[in-house]
């Protein structure tokens, strides 16, 4: 690979020159996020359907690599890779060996990367560029919807990925919540077009709002996680009163009200609009045309298994619930929680 200059240098995918090789049996996927980098091995199969296979969470490239930057890439790729991976894609988990020799032993394979943070992407690319069997691409929109199916200008590549990995797993309609720094949900119907969505702050920004704004107390995550297993204690459960008597408590209800009640609102919405209709898209799973049927919504992202529990029935027993709001929507749909959405939706683009 040519030495990265800018992030603007970053190889951009471009058809069919960046379909997969015949030779190649792993390839990464890596999304990189406002605060993470998710990675994701992928493997072909003999009829060329390509899966994710293993999952790991790393924090991003930082200051603290600089070094490493400067003078030991293949230093970057030990501390970001386990070392079975490390084995999987090079050959060996010692990293630890000449360049040259690790060139000659390394397999051929490609990275996709889906990205809202060029900056890591082109530290990405910087690190990977040291090794010449290695192909880099920055997935861009267009290769997951394009213009005529919906996508509008500036939607993020990380909504279109996590999209394409729902109507991968379930076909559509597809509805998904992303639970991250941004708190965002993104929607197509049944032949597969996209509906739009929308995009609001996430359960830390919220929280850190008040606690700079104001007397109120900073609440962390690991809290208000502490709180919801309260909730759903299965011996004395203590779910969040809507009129709560402690200022935490106050705080937490209130945003996991707005998310369930929103959420719900959204649903019900979302179902309407694809009430009686039928599924064009070719959207498949081992050659199997699929419709989304059951109507299943996936939640993702960070705050995803939090979402996830808002939008059960009686908010999964997070919140104290009325008889009245729990029937509203009759939870005719069903709800899951897939962390890794994205990694579904880059391989079911390489998969055509």
């Amino acid at each position: 690979m040519e030495k990265m200059d800018d992030e603007s240098d970053v190889p951009k995918t471009k058809w069919p020159e960046a379909v997969p090789r015949e030779s190649e049996d792993v390839i990464l996927s890596i999304s990189c996020g406002n605060s993470h980098l998710k990675w994701a091995t992928l493997v072909k199969h003999h009829d060329n359907l390509i899966t994710p296979e293993v999952f790991w969470r790393t924090p991003h490239i930082s200051d603290e690599d600089e070094d490493l930057l400067k003078n030991n890439l293949i230093g970057v790729l030990v501390r970001y890779m386990p070392d079975k991976q490390q084995e999987r894609v090079f050959g060996r988990s010692d990293l630890s060996t000449e360049l040259a020799q690790m060139e000659s032993e390394s397999k051929l394979f490609s990275v996709y990367v889906v990205s809202t943070n060029l900056k890591q992407a082109a530290l990405l690319y910087k690190v990977f560029s040291v090794l010449k069997k290695c192909r880099f691409y920055l997935m861009q929109g267009d290769d997951f919807f394009t213009m005529d199916q919906g996508r509008y200008e500036n939607m993020g590549v990380d909504r279109l990925a996590t999209l394409t990995g729902a109507t991968h797993l379930q076909g559509s309609p597809a509805l998904v919540f992303d639970g991250g720094t941004a708190t965002t949900y993104s929607a197509t119907d049944s032949n597969g077009i996209i509906l739009g969505g929308g995009i609001g702050p996430g359960l830390k920004i919220k929280y850190d709002c008040l606690a700079n704004n104001t007397s109120l107390p900073d609440i962390s995550h690991s809290k208000f996680i502490e709180r919801i297993q309260r909730a759903q204690d299965s011996d004395e459960p203590q779910p969040l009163s809507i009129f709560s008597k402690n200022t935490e408590d106050a705080m937490i209800c209130d945003a996991f009200q707005e998310f369930a009640l929103k959420g719900r609102n959204i649903i019900s919405h979302w179902l309407e609009k694809n009430k009686n209709t039928t599924n064009e898209r070719d959207s498949k799973v081992d050659g199997v045309k699929k419709i989304n049927t059951e109507r299943v919504i996936y939640c993702t992202g960070g705050d995803g298994n939090i979402l996830f529990e808002l939008l059960k029935p009686r908010f999964g027993g997070v919140i104290e619930s009325s008889n009245q709001n729990s029937q509203n929507l009759n939870e005719n749909y069903i709800v899951q929680f897939n962390k890794n959405l994205v990694h579904y939706g880059v391989a079911d683009v390489l998969s055509k």
